[in-house]
């Protein structure tokens, strides 16, 4: 009989997460005057690449983050499609006998993105920060609408000044870190469920075990470079602060508390019988 509990240690990792999102966010609201040197100067210094019209941080990798959001999330996603049609066609996981399991990291993986996008949106109408490249001081040499600019804001704080130009005051905190982070923290949760399950419901654990290690390596190095190259990527084009940059991945991190709060259990006589015809389960979620 397939059952849902609520595991001690999953709400603790629950909590550790929202504790370090929320944790970050207070920090960077508490000292977001002293933080302002370090958003001027960043921006300042995006600004000073774009003086003689060419920016040369504005190429390959960073240029690519920039104007391919759509393309840099779906990365992410192919591979995780890729991984799931592996268990369903070569480990030939039944779907009919785990798609209970399937649907149940469905629905987790949707609620996790959901609520961060949420709380991006939310955060974004709230604030109305000005992007750097519509304030006086940081905005590109070749723009001329001068009468335009809007004076810097300091982070999460909200700006009730005038917008004679209507600039969408979207800055704070960075959607597209967002997006790309829990593109790639979905792919590594996904990753190590797939590492710990298969490896543990097979008969076959080595061959499962070094694939399962390879694909958590590939994908642990495609967020350590995807998520850094989107932020500094963000910066350089005068479209956020290193603040906004950080409270996206901030808030994603927050986010993550969803992920190991309820988690899929199976009783002991379910065990054993996908023990003994050696089923290869991909998404159970309680350890043992």
């Amino acid at each position: 009989m397939k059952k849902f509990t609520v595991n001690i240690n999953n709400c603790i990792k629950s909590l550790m997460f929202f504790s370090i999102g929320t944790l970050g966010l207070i920090l960077l609201t508490a000292f977001s005057d002293k933080l302002s040197s370090l958003d001027k100067g960043l921006a300042i210094w995006a600004k000073n690449l774009n003086q003689n019209g060419t920016n040369v941080f504005e190429n390959g990798l960073i240029l690519f983050c920039n104007k391919n959001q759509k393309i840099i999330i779906i990365i992410p996603l192919v591979l995780i499609a890729v991984l799931v049609l592996y268990d369903l066609l070569i480990a030939r996981i039944p779907f009919k006998t785990h798609k209970f399991e399937y649907l149940y990291i469905l629905i987790q993986l949707i609620t996790y993105v959901l609520f961060s996008s949420v709380m991006i949106q939310i955060m974004k109408f709230y604030f109305d920060r000005p992007r750097p490249r519509h304030t006086i001081d940081m905005h590109p040499p070749g723009d001329t609408d001068i009468q335009c600019k809007l004076p810097f804001q300091k982070a999460f704080t909200r700006y009730y000044g005038q917008n004679p130009c209507d600039y969408s005051l979207e800055s704070c905190p960075s959607g597209h870190v967002q997006g790309v982070a829990t593109a790639c923290i979905i792919l590594l949760w996904i990753a190590i469920y797939n590492y710990n399950f298969t490896n543990k419901y097979t008969s076959i654990k080595k061959v499962n075990a070094v694939i399962g290690i390879c694909v958590i390596l590939f994908s642990g190095c495609i967020t350590a470079v995807l998520i850094p190259s989107v932020m500094i990527s963000r910066i350089v084009a005068s479209a956020h602060y290193f603040t906004d940059v950080m409270g996206g991945l901030l808030v994603t991190i927050l986010s993550m508390f969803v992920l190991p709060l309820f988690e899929h259990s199976f009783d002991k006589q379910e065990k054993s019988n996908y023990h003994s015809v050696n089923q290869v389960n991909i998404f159970p979620s309680q350890m043992e």
